[in-house]
């Protein structure tokens, strides 16, 4: 049975509900009953199978809060949700095993290992433009690692908030539970102890979180944000250029972060590719976007009236879009905005802080250190992107700046894969999950050293002068460990084996 979700309602949790949450979160975590891999796999399983079940309600809410086609339900949201819930399904128990490492000789004989354990209750706020990516994704990370979950959807996308609580309805409620609402729970949330809290938000928020977890001691992933900047050289393919930026800055209406924001481009195709992203846009979206399926909302009026202000005083001059926005309708156009140089871009409105909108701004350069310069005086980005073939501009951006991540000639793939994890630096975030990151980062390694009962003498006092020169003798070994030995016998014994046999087979044909 379909749910409306058209009337869905979303109802705050009382904030005197959220403590007997949590408090049940422990208690099903007590019960040890997470530490069974195949309870972990039951519970992921149900968590793909509901986001099957619900896959056009998915579709539904997520036109309601951000406007979203058909495609970038599809293609940009669900289609990367599912496929890492899929492979964490595939590899999560291998992941789950010891990890054995060597043994320094010193410690010998014995083994070590690394042993993964949950750290208990973990919780987890989303943002409001990806309520499933920086939510049910996390969620899956945190099951498969053992952990028991308290998730925070984003009140401001309203309907795909009120959605999860469907969607993790046929979990076990000691494992999981919900909590709706604004501030006021957030900040009731922030007062208790958990053992691990995942974020993904504004760096403003961010240090406020961080600073209710340094009270517990309580570790944090934090997703954060920043300004994302982007290096166009003479070597680049400039339709590949222009593709990738309009889709990667207007993907969201420019609300993603990890949406590109501004552009170094070097003079001397500065002007054609200007008049590239204009002819993009227009392709794109019509000259008319306000009526394209395939450009999205601003999440409510609030935000769309902060952006259409930005678009009062930038400074630069409008290459495309900048037109008249409609608040009713949380519309802000596509719009390209071109600056001469980069003391006007750094003084412009536009340069202050994250605009989380869909407003791209563009500069020429004419010595790429400038542009390493311009991008190092600013907080470390969670992304940065690089068009061009030219290697040693590859090389010093990659040796030279700092990102949470870096891609050539693309933009927003890094967020699509499992194999690479996702997170920031510095002012963008800190830590990272997808796929093995996730599960790691939300697992407690822990070392085990697990020796014979053998006494080794000079290890103990009293200390002699034969004992410390004997341990000065182990201590040079340097990096020699246990396994290391083994080798060398086997190699030894090979030798040896292979002596004896020529000796043998030398004696059979004399005789």
């Amino acid at each position: 049975e379909r749910i409306e979700v058209d009337n869905f309602k979303l109802e705050d949790t009382k904030v005197n509900e959220i403590l007997p949450k949590l408090e049940r979160l422990r208690k099903g975590f007590a019960s040890k009953k997470t530490l069974d891999v195949s309870f972990r796999l039951d519970q992921l399983k149900k968590l793909r199978r509901a986001l099957d079940r619900y896959s056009k309600e998915i579709a539904r809410t997520n036109y309601l809060d951000l406007g979203f086609g058909e495609y970038a339900n599809d293609v940009n949201t669900m289609s990367i949700v599912t496929a890492d819930i899929d492979y964490v399904i595939s590899e999560f128990q291998g992941w789950a095993k010891p990890r054995s490492v060597d043994t320094p000789i010193l410690l010998a004989p014995g083994s070590s290992y690394l042993y993964p354990e949950p750290f208990g209750v973990c919780v987890i706020f989303s943002a409001w433009n990806s309520q499933y990516q920086t939510l049910i994704q996390p969620i899956a990370a945190a099951l498969a690692a053992g952990n028991c979950v308290l998730a925070k959807p984003s009140e401001m996308a309203c309907y795909s908030a009120k959605l999860v609580e469907y969607i993790l309805e046929d979990l076990d409620p000691e494992v999981i539970q919900v909590v709706q609402g604004g501030a006021d729970q957030c900040i009731e949330l922030n007062k208790h102890r958990s053992d691990l809290i995942v974020f993904t938000g504004s760096p403003m928020k961010g240090k406020l979180v961080s600073k209710a977890a340094a009270e517990h001691l309580t570790p944090c992933i934090l997703e954060l944000g920043g300004q994302n900047p982007v290096v166009v050289d003479e070597s680049a393919d400039l339709k590949c250029a222009a593709h990738n930026l309009i889709n990667g800055r207007f993907i969201i209406s420019g609300q993603a972060c990890i949406s590109p924001e501004y552009v170094f481009v070097h003079r001397s195709i500065f002007n054609k590719f200007r008049d590239m992203l204009k002819e993009t846009v227009e392709n794109f979206f019509s000259k008319d976007p306000i009526t394209s399926k395939d450009y999205s909302r601003v999440i409510n009026e609030w935000h769309t009236d902060r952006l259409a202000n930005l678009l009062k005083n930038h400074g630069g001059e409008v290459v495309v879009g900048g037109g008249e926005c409609d608040i009713k309708q949380k519309y802000v156009p596509p719009t390209v905005i071109s600056f001469d140089n980069m003391k006007t871009m750094s003084q412009s409105a536009l340069a202050k802080e994250e605009i989380f909108g869909p407003i791209l701004s563009i500069v020429p350069y004419d010595n790429i250190n400038d542009c390493v310069s311009y991008i190092n005086s600013k907080e470390k980005p969670l992304a940065m992107y690089y068009f061009g073939f030219d290697k040693k501009n590859k090389e010093l951006l990659k040796r030279n700046t700092s990102s949470g991540a870096l891609v050539y000639n693309d933009t927003l793939v890094q967020f699509a894969t499992h194999y690479l994890p996702f997170g920031g630096v510095g002012s963008s975030g800190y830590s990272a999950y997808h796929g093995k990151y996730g599960f790691d980062n939300m697992s407690h390694l822990k070392p085990v050293i697990d020796k014979s009962s053998t006494v080794v003498g000079f290890r103990y006092p009293p200390y002699t002068g034969s004992k410390l020169s004997i341990m000065r003798k182990v201590l040079g070994l340097g990096g020699l460990t246990q396994s290391g030995i083994l080798k060398v016998f086997l190699w030894v014994a090979v030798l040896l084996g292979a002596f004896l046999l020529r000796n043998n087979l030398c004696g059979a044909v004399d005789g």
